[in-house]
């Protein structure tokens, strides 16, 4: 830790107590600061890397919440985080809700969550599941060092958004600010000022759990952390730096035909100027015997939920899902619950299962002035049909309303939107399933 020696600035350190928790009193309405904290219990053995290689696998994720009483919990209210496509991850079904969605919310970051709100009567569990068939894969980016940009390339926005400040990075603190001065060693071109930074994390920081998530500057002084501190450091010697960046999460498949996990993981993306949001995994890294084998890749053993610049609206600064409640009564203890199953799709070159047929179809695709979108329902349902441009804005609302059981077909008009790729995104009860669409 030599970084340190020549630091004269007091740290404060606020340790964050990982049982019973910490309440917080709003009237009689609380929020178990504990609830914050995923506990990454053991060391997460880094997957090897194949481009070739792929998994489809049914992921469910369930959430529970247990009330042991006195009193009831009036409501409880639940946020789970909504996956959506990515670059190593394609939903190829859309995703099933059990319970039907109260309703659907949109936090600051552009993350979808599935809502709920529902009275839990003292002595009973409320449990909250999603499942959705993934194909996942080991993705290269392609980052090649002479073609990426500098700072000067990143699209202000960006650069507005990503290099900002939250109290889990402090990035004004000297600690933070001399560390990337030191680990920067005065290089500025893009690609080797992140390798750099990189470098520094691994080279100072060794995997460790002591149950808490603390803050960029104390994880560096203290030389250890979890995947999210690891994170959190990364995060924050970029953005010292002018470097957008930001934390993307969700769960690891470990090994076998079937998995639970109840682990998860956290990781880095850095915004590469001509190559947008690229994958970096300090904590890996840092354990593999490649030291950059997840510089720039993401392996098929994961599935993303959660993509966030810093604290959410409804997530906090945890991911994958959260939750409030207020009661009524004494005040219940409860028990909390959260894991992922994964099962295998394929065995060997057999398909276990049919894949089940999506529920959304837009025709024709590539299209021009118009196009047609085409649903079907098992039973009556709210429908709400949408058209995102890809920065998560709303460019049209195609229908909401109530339709009953049956295949129906909504017109789209595409005239006045520019060429490029857009998705429609359709909401019922229960189910949200996402099309693309190549707009010409």
């Amino acid at each position: 830790m030599l970084v340190l020696k020549n630091l004269t600035g007091s740290l404060t350190v606020i340790f964050l107590l990982a049982a019973p928790g910490i309440l917080k009193p709003s009237g009689t309405s609380y929020r178990d600061e504990s609830e914050t904290y995923i506990y990454e219990y053991e060391v997460l053995p880094e997957p090897e890397f194949n481009p070739e290689d792929s998994l489809r696998s049914r992921i469910r994720y369930t959430f529970s919440v247990a009330n042991n009483g006195p009193g009831e919990l009036d409501p409880l209210y639940t946020y789970l985080a909504i996956p959506v496509n990515r670059v190593h991850q394609e939903l190829l079904t859309g995703i099933e809700f059990t319970p039907e969605l109260d309703s659907a919310l949109t936090d600051e970051w552009g993350l979808d969550f599935a809502y709920y709100e529902q009275v839990v009567p003292e002595f009973d569990t409320a449990s909250f599941t999603y499942e959705v068939v993934v194909k996942t894969q080991d993705y290269d980016y392609g980052v090649v060092p002479e073609n990426v940009g500098q700072l000067t390339d990143i699209p202000q926005k960006i650069l507005d958004e990503y290099t900002t400040d939250g109290s889990k990075y402090d990035i004004s603190n000297p600690v933070i600010v001399d560390a990337a001065d030191q680990a920067a060693s005065g290089e500025t071109d893009f690609y080797s000022l992140v390798r750099n930074l990189h470098d520094f994390v691994t080279d100072t920081l060794h995997y460790d759990l002591d149950g808490r998530w603390d803050e960029a500057p104390q994880v560096l002084v203290q030389g250890h952390g979890s995947c999210t501190e690891y994170s959190w450091l990364m995060i924050a010697l970029c953005r010292s730096k002018g470097i957008p960046a930001r934390y993307v999460a969700g769960s690891y498949k470990k090994s076998g035909a079937t998995y639970r996990d109840q682990v998860f993981h956290r990781w880095t993306e850095v915004y590469f100027p001509n190559y947008g949001w690229v994958s970096i995994d300090c904590t890996w890294d840092d354990n593999a015997s490649d030291p950059y084998r997840y510089f720039g890749r993401i392996s098929k053993n994961l599935f993303v939920t959660t993509v966030s610049g810093g604290p959410s609206s409804y997530l906090g600064w945890t991911y994958n899902s959260s939750w409030d409640y207020s009661w009524s009564g004494e005040r219940p203890d409860y028990d909390s619950e959260m894991y992922f199953d994964w099962e295998a799709y394929w065995t060997g070159a057999e398909e276990r299962e049919p894949i089940p047929e999506k529920r959304l179809k837009v025709f024709p695709n590539p299209a021009g002035e118009c196009t047609y979108i085409e649903t079907s329902l098992p039973s009556a349902a709210s429908v709400k049909i949408q058209l995102y441009d890809l920065s998560g804005r709303v460019t049209r609302n195609v229908f909401t309303g109530r339709k009953p059981s049956g295949l129906h077909r909504f017109p789209c008009s595409l005239g006045d939107l520019g060429r490029g790729v857009y998705f429609f995104k359709l909401e019922t009860d229960s189910y949200i399933e996402v099309a693309k669409i190549v707009v010409r």
